[in-house]
Parts: structure tokens; C-alpha cells; sequence
């Protein structure tokens, strides 16, 4: 549908108005004289508007006159009617004429491509997939290999469950779905003890297979066997099982962290330079003549904007900006509140990430002045599961222990 509107922009079309009693008659007209018509409302009983090529103007003022109505011109659109407009300004014309030649010839390519749906899998591991497979900028729309690139690239990459390519206009919308991990396996077979991952005081134990070695309220160090892998029965005979368990104990855990009195601090100076790129399908052209850094401290800021007509006819012109914004280093005293924030906030990220799945009772913060500098201490005390897997090896074996699984 679209190109169809850029041929129609660039052979030019008008919309009319016709008026009259037999409006049925003068359709049944032009579909019989082939004459072709669109954007068909109708208005009243004797007046309809519609819109048809520059071309069938002529027909289509035969075909009112010969139905019994009239026909009026009430808008003209496209370039003829452009140039006409301006053919006194020959430039402008000119310009006009190889900028509609240009978009009705990129209209046929792939300019622009987005990915979305994606959150872990990075968008430009999904493109570079995509490339190794003949997929990116430039491509002939007609020459895209739906199927064949979705299903390369899914075995590529077997984080994604799903992946389709939408068309628009001269962009294509990729569309991504990640895959879900699968749960764990649980091993049932093979021997193994349950050991205390940490160091902690139990509160309860459930044994699922088995046999309990520490009891509820005993201090357990990291390594401890809780739950044996060696179940002895009541005759006397001991097998090899493989233990799985539940170990609810309560643990604590210290964090520590030093907070300077002064910090040095990034202050923009409030002056900025700039240097502009123009990429032209893959040619580069640099809008700058000096092409070093006439500051030594900046950050640096890359932006990219991609020409576009509408939301969704993108052009192979793209510009590239980089700004380097001037910096200086400013030493600055922290006051007691800062200071106190600052360490606490990074403690609270060391806490985050080292107790995430951990359910914390109580927290506890301790602080000193050191000379200026403040040392602050996170004491947290939490209850966890500190169960974890452990292979029996051969040497915890004895000798007349049958050596079977199960």
C-alpha cells in the first residue's frame, strides 16, 4: 500500500467532486472504461468525492458528461504538479524531481531495523546473527529470507524461543522472544551428602533422603556434613543414597566500608564542541574541518539520527554527532550527612547482591571516625537454606559398604 501511494505521489493524482443525479451510473463508467478511481465517499444522494491519476482527468470529465453529471477539480497532489508549480525556478525543480526519484528508488531497500522484546540477549547479538546470515542495512525487501533467517538464527542462538521480521515501510521491526530456562534436573541417583554451604545455627532440618547428622539448634560450620548420603538399616547394612534435604539456619554476615572526608568530583565547564557526521548509504562525509579534541578532560556523548519520512520510510542518510563536554576535577569536603550516606549506600549494594535470595531478620550498622574518615560496619543477621549438594568420593566409602547406587 505504500508504494502504491509514492507511484500515485509520483505520477501526481487529484481529488474531485461529482455532482449530479446518476453518480451510480458514472461508476459503473469508469469501472467499465477501466478508468481507475479511489478514496470513493459519498457525500449525499447527488454528490460523491473520489480521487484518480493525473492522467484520467480528461475520461473522467467524458464519462460525468456522458452519465448526465459534472465533475470539478478540487485538489491536485504529487510532482507534477510541483514542478509545474515551480518550473520557473529551475533549481528547486530539479531538486525536487531527484528527491522523489531517490525516495521512490531506497523505497524498495531496508534502511532501518529495531529490535524489541529482547531484555537479556544483547540487540546487537540478535543483528550480528542476523548479518551472518545476509540480513542487514541495504537489503532488497523482495530478497529477505523470512523463514530461512528465523530459523538460523533461533539455532544460532538458543537463548531465543521465537523470533519474526515485520516490514515497514523501509524499516524492519525484529521481533524477539527469549527462551525460558528450564528447571534443574534433580539428580536421584547419584551418592551424595548434604553439607552446610554456610557457616550458621540450624532451626530446622527436613531430610527428604537420607540420613540426619546435625541436629536443630547446633552450630554447623561451612563444609559440615548435615544430611549422610549412608543410610544404615535396622540390620545393619548401610547403602548409598543420594541425600536431599532442607537446612533452614540462621547465619550473620559483616560489611564493611571506609568513606573519605573530601571526594573528587566531575564539574562540567559549560563548554561543549561538537563534529558531525553525514553517512550517505555507506559513505561517510565528515561536516568538520579540525579533527582533534581541543580539550583533554570531557566525556564524551555519541548520538545518531536516522532520516525519515513519516514514522516508517526511513532514507539511507544518517547523521552522527559527537559531543565532548569540557570537565574539570573539583576536590570537595563531604558533610557528615553525605559522608554517612555515601557508605551506606554502599553497603546496602554490597548487602544486595551477596544476600539476594536471603530472607534478613535484623541489620545492625556500627560506625568510627578514623583521622576524618568514616568507618562504616553492617551487621546483618538472616535464616537461609544453607543446604548444598556434595558427591561422596570414593575415600568416604568404607571398604565394606557395597559400592551401588540408589
Amino acid at each position: 500500500m505504500f508504494i502504491i501511494h509514492i507511484v500515485r505521489l509520483f505520477l501526481g493524482y487529484v481529488n474531485l467532486t461529482v455532482r449530479g443525479l446518476f453518480t451510480e451510473r458514472f461508476l459503473n463508467m469508469c469501472m467499465k472504461s477501466g478508468v481507475s478511481v479511489w478514496n470513493i465517499k459519498k457525500n449525499s444522494t447527488d454528490e460523491l468525492t473520489l480521487s484518480t491519476l493525473r492522467k484520467n482527468v480528461k475520461d473522467i470529465n467524458k464519462i460525468a458528461a456522458a452519465s448526465g453529471n459534472t465533475a470539478s477539480v478540487v485538489k491536485t497532489r504529487g510532482l507534477p504538479f510541483m514542478v509545474k508549480k515551480y518550473k520557473k525556478r529551475y533549481a528547486l525543480a530539479l531538486g525536487m524531481v531527484v528527491c522523489a526519484v531517490l525516495i521512490f528508488t531506497t523505497s524498495s531497500f531496508v534502511w532501518s531495523i529495531e529490535v524489541s522484546g529482547n531484555e537479556k540477549v544483547e540487540s546487537s547479538a540478535i543483528l550480528n546473527s542476523l548479518q551472518k546470515y545476509g540480513f542487514k542495512k541495504g537489503i532488497l525487501k523482495s530478497s529477505i529470507q523470512h523463514d530461512f533467517l528465523t530459523q538460523s538464527v533461533l539455532l544460532d542462538m538458543p537463548e531465543l524461543s521465537w523470533l519474526s521480521l515485520n516490514v515497514k515501510g523501509t524499516k524492519v521491526e525484529v521481533e524477539v522472544k527469549e527462551r525460558v530456562k528450564a528447571p534443574d534436573i534433580v539428580d536421584k541417583t547419584t551418592p551424595r551428602n548434604i553439607v552446610a554451604k554456610e557457616t550458621g545455627q540450624i532451626i530446622s532440618i527436613e531430610a527428604y533422603e537420607g540420613q540426619s547428622v546435625a541436629t536443630v539448634g547446633a552450630a554447623v560450620s561451612k563444609g559440615d556434613v548435615l544430611v549422610s548420603g549412608q543410610i544404615t538399616n535396622t540390620e545393619g547394612k548401610t547403602r548409598l543414597v543420594a541425600a536431599r534435604a532442607k537446612v533452614l539456619a540462621r547465619t550473620w554476615y559483616t560489611f564493611m566500608n571506609t568513606c573519605p572526608k573530601t571526594i573528587v568530583e566531575r564539574e562540567k565547564t559549560g563548554k561543549v564542541y561538537s563534529r558531525n557526521t553525514l553517512k550517505i548509504f555507506d559513505f561517510p562525509i565528515k561536516l568538520f574541518i579540525k579533527s582533534g579534541i581541543p580539550v583533554t578532560n570531557y566525556d564524551k556523548i555519541e548520538t545518531k539520527k536516522e532520516l525519515s519520512v513519516g514514522h516508517d520510510f526511513y532514507l539511507p542518510i544518517t547523521l552522527y554527532k559527537e559531543s565532548f563536554e569540557e570537565v574539570r576535577e573539583v576536590e570537595r569536603q563531604l558533610t557528615p550527612d553525605e559522608q554517612r550516606q555515601l557508605c551506606l549506600d554502599s553497603l546496602n549494594k554490597a548487602k544486595n547482591e551477596h544476600l539476594k535470595d536471603v530472607n534478613i531478620e535484623s541489620e545492625n550498622v556500627k560506625e568510627r571516625d578514623d583521622n576524618g574518615s568514616l568507618i562504616m560496619t553492617l551487621e546483618c543477621q538472616c535464616i537461609e537454606n544453607i543446604a548444598e549438594d556434595a558427591p561422596i568420593t570414593q575415600t568416604e566409602v568404607p571398604e565394606d559398604i557395597p559400592k551401588t547406587q540408589g
